[in-house]
């Protein structure tokens, strides 16, 4: 179906979204699409790009560059290895610039080895500043996380456990399993910054929102990096006691880095029978 709007859009991103209605009720919305109105402001400056540059002993890089007055939005463009472009769309408020009197900064981490290609181009009402000379920043390829090790829950735990484990070094992603009587109620990968750990020898805390069957249960941790997985932890074993908190069950929701990544890495193997890293992409 093609459908042609009679208002002008204006500069920058936009974002749309389709749903079905009959008789019988609405469908569900689609996924949203973004693109962006291409107009060029001749007025804006474009931004001067500050860091990274160079070799990183780190996955993760804060992306500094010099704001511009008036900017309403800033698009940040990375190409790893050479490949397509990645886009955010970002606001001064988000990067700590507005009204142009301090440096304009995001964090984000690679989710690959080797070199990211990048630069940022200013957005105002009225259209884009030209992009910046781009930049090239180089990850440095770290060996596959050592497994975690897990401290608590054991022995006997409340429903609604945290879970703590020691980090490793250089880890990107930590992919956590959990049992109880009733089977699986926590698959979920998560970040050292959502766990409190963002270095090494750390230790990690996670309470997923779920409340446990009481009975036997049982968990464990792996470590990811883009160079590959960990092993697995140990499985520790503990018993949910009954009462706590009169809260409803609920079904787990299964939280996955941006882009793809397997519900199990266990599943997914190589032919030679070896995992495979997640099929994920640079986020922030």
């Amino acid at each position: 179906m093609l459908v042609t709007l009679v208002v002008p859009l204006p500069p920058g991103p936009v974002t749309w979204q389709v749903l079905t209605w009959s008789p019988a009720g609405y469908g569900p919305w689609s996924d949203p699409i973004t693109f962006a109105i291409e107009i060029a402001d001749p007025l804006a400056t474009a931004p001067q790009l500050i860091s990274p540059a160079g070799t990183l002993l780190s996955y993760s890089a804060t992306y500094t560059w010099t704001p511009v007055s008036n900017a309403a939005y800033y698009r940040l463009a990375i190409s790893m290895n050479g490949g397509p472009e990645t886009y955010w769309w970002l606001s001064p408020a988000s990067l700590g610039c507005v009204g142009a009197t301090a440096s304009c900064a995001v964090e984000l981490t690679s989710l690959s080895n080797g070199s990211a290609a990048w630069r940022v181009q200013a957005w105002t009402v009225n259209g884009a500043s030209d992009w910046s000379t781009p930049v090239t920043v180089s990850f440095t390829a770290f060996p596959p996380p050592s497994a975690p090790q897990v401290i608590s829950p054991t022995g006997s735990a409340t429903p609604s456990p945290t879970f703590t484990w020691n980090a490793p070094d250089n880890v990107v992603y930590y992919y956590v399993l959990v049992d109880d009587a009733t089977g699986r109620r926590v698959d979920q990968w998560l970040t050292p910054r959502e766990a409190g750990c963002r270095i090494g020898g750390a230790t990690c805390t996670f309470t997923p929102a779920v409340v446990l069957e009481p009975g036997p249960a049982q968990w464990r941790v792996l470590a990811w990096n883009p160079t590959g997985y960990s092993p697995f932890s140990s499985t520790l074993a503990f018993t949910v006691s009954s009462g706590g908190a009169p809260l409803p069950n609920q079904v787990p929701g299964r939280v996955t880095p941006i882009g793809r990544a397997d519900r199990c890495p266990e599943r997914r193997r190589s032919r030679g029978g070896r995992n495979q890293r997640p099929l994920i992409t640079l986020s922030g």
